[in-house]
């Protein structure tokens, strides 16, 4: 062992040669060796991607000046553009190099040696179409599958250090997974499984939120999901956590998607999001991509960050009502991506547990936090990416895909037949969530199966039947809404009729400042703008979205097509207003 590693210390391109500890350079036609730098620079491997025509960069070792060996990973294309800013570098590490045209020159001839290949990881996660996973600063693969030896992060790429493994999974699945009780704690886990499942089912990303009053375990849930890939430390306490606040800006939280692709992101306290337009926040966070930016120096368009990956989150609003707050629309395709789930403090006790006993049990398990996360998340990445045939083959990126892709329609198809024995239907937003929520159920079965989580098949399963439900509950409570709305119109004109003045009046002397609006000729009433601004205000709606909605029963009238108000004269005074048919305050929602 020693000798091959003595003969790869001596292994240097032709031409250059090493005396005293330094590095030389000797034409063949001259006997005067050049110095090149005043240390040893010895190539030990070089790396690329995997069709090797790009990222090449060479990997040196080096003891400085001070006597401390330094790792040194170079880029071949920065050190052609600009050697004198990579010179600058080394000198930093107290490695110092003396001709920057000889240092390039052996850094090409490197390249020829036959040296051991690495893979330079483009992103965090997987790579593109590769099973090789960049988990924080751990590298996953399998080495005999990929011809590679090692993988080293590219120049350019985030590492989200919060990301780590502290001690042995076991003491994980004693202090953590065997402790937790209940549905939100049990849930987040399961979160916090499922991102590295999502390329290779060929799945975007969805926000899992759960939402309820404060003192209901969500903080004590969002920090066990926390635990399976890294430091879960409480947010607010001032060590280092995984878990971010709401309150970002939107670039802010797209750079967070980015170091965190692959592994879940963990986002606490949806109340504490203070900027402008959260609805298009939420659009770029689950859309998958940074927005598209010019690029500083070639002035073109800059290469674009993409991410997949799930979000855990806690709130006590809905994230359809915290859209709602700033009035903004819910299209369908958010409501099965960011899906609300409701929690009580019962849902993070155990059977017949009381408070004292839970608070004490919480504890304990946030203590044990401090010292033991991440190995499960990196014990199930290893395991995903290590899958065999039955004749010892691993599986590449097409078999696992299949792989996977089969046991999630079989979760589906169990869950689908559970609903059906409990005659619940679903139309297509909601068979949409619940594929989501198979994807769970995979990454939990998963786990049991590969001894990760200490939990049976059929509580996993009931898990997320139960987390389910209760978003399916409030999506259909939730999709009434429109009519809740409606109704709430229909019983103010009833029970404020006094407020509406009637044009057929001969005069406007007993008018009041609270007046709703006018009950016209034909017994409609026009309704002014201030008075539906603040029936919709308790809906988190505009006057004009109110109207829509009024409109879209077939109950506005709209002289002019193009506009919602309608402007009357009235007794010799121009109103404008909203104005609903004699017909609405009778109808049936």
């Amino acid at each position: 062992m020693s000798d091959v590693k003595k003969k790869n210390e001596l292994r240097l391109p032709e031409g250059f040669v090493e005396e005293n500890g330094r590095l030389y350079f000797c034409h063949e036609d001259d006997d005067k060796k050049k110095l090149v730098s005043s240390h040893l620079l010895e190539p030990v491997a070089k790396a690329c991607n995997r069709a090797r025509n790009g990222n090449w960069q060479i990997i040196l070792k080096c003891t400085n000046h001070s006597g401390t060996e330094v790792d040194i990973t170079i880029s071949l294309k920065k050190v052609k553009r600009n050697a004198d800013s990579v010179i600058s570098h080394l000198a930093g590490k107290g490695v110092f190099v003396q001709d920057s045209k000889l240092f390039l020159l052996f850094l090409e001839k490197s390249c020829e040696l036959d040296l051991p290949l690495c893979r330079v990881a483009i992103r965090p996660g997987f790579q593109p179409e590769e099973l090789v996973f960049q988990f924080g600063p751990y590298p996953i693969f399998v080495a005999e599958r990929e011809g590679i030896q090692d993988v080293i992060p590219n120049e350019d790429m985030a590492i989200n250090d919060a990301i780590a493994v502290s001690g042995p999974l076991e003491q994980w699945q004693e202090h953590i997974a065997q402790k937790v009780c209940g549905m939100a704690p049990k849930l987040s886990i399961l979160v916090g499984l499922s991102s590295s499942l999502l390329p290779l089912l060929g799945e975007s990303g969805a926000i899992f939120h759960l939402c309820g009053d404060s003192s209901t375990g969500k903080t004590a849930a969002i920090q066990a999901g926390a635990s399976v890939n890294g430091l879960a430390a409480e947010p607010g306490s001032g060590s280092p956590t995984q878990i971010q606040r709401w309150n970002s800006t939107s670039n802010g939280l797209e750079l967070l998607m980015v170091m965190n692709n692959g592994t879940t992101l963990c986002l606490d306290e949806l109340g504490s999001f203070t900027g402008k337009f959260f609805a298009e926040t939420l659009y770029d966070i689950v859309s998958g991509a940074t927005k598209s930016r010019m690029d500083g120096e070639t002035l073109g368009m800059a290469r674009q960050s993409t991410w997949v990956q799930n979000v855990l989150s806690t709130g006590e609003l809905t994230i359809v009502d915290r859209i709602r707050q700033e009035k903004s629309p819910v299209m369908d395709g958010m409501l099965h991506r960011a899906l609300s789930i409701p929690v009580t403090a019962e849902d993070s006790r155990g059977v017949n547990e009381d408070i004292d006993a839970a608070r004490q049990r919480i504890g304990d398990i946030k203590t044990s936090l401090l010292t033991c996360h991440g190995s499960a998340g990196y014990e199930f990445i290893c395991c995903l990416t290590g899958l065999t045939d039955g004749e010892g083959r691993y599986f590449d990126w097409k078999a696992t895909s299949d792989f996977l892709k089969a046991d999630l329609g079989v979760m589906l198809d169990e869950m689908k037949r559970r609903l059906h024995a409990g005659l619940i239907t679903l139309n297509s937003v909601e068979c949409r969530a619940l594929q989501r929520f198979a994807i769970l159920y995979l990454a939990g079965a998963l786990a049991s199966k590969w001894q990760i989580l200490p939990w049976e098949k059929e509580e996993i399963a009931d898990v997320v039947y139960i987390a389910f439900n209760r978003w399916l509950q409030n999506y259909r409570f939730d999709a009434g809404r429109k009519q809740n709305v409606l109704i709430t119109v229909q019983n103010f004109i009833a029970v404020s009729r006094s407020k509406f003045i009637d044009v057929k009046m001969p005069c406007f002397a007993s008018r009041k400042t609270d007046t709703a609006g006018y009950i016209l000729n034909d017994g409609s009433y026009l309704i002014l703008p201030d008075t539906l601004e603040k029936l919709g205000m308790n809906w988190g709606l505009s006057a004009k979205k109110l109207a829509r909605l009024i409109d879209e029963e077939g109950y506005l009238t709209r002289p002019e097509g193009d506009r919602l108000t309608t402007r009357r004269t009235i007794q010799k005074v121009n109103v404008t207003g909203y104005c609903l048919s004699a017909e609405f305050a009778t109808a049936g929602f």
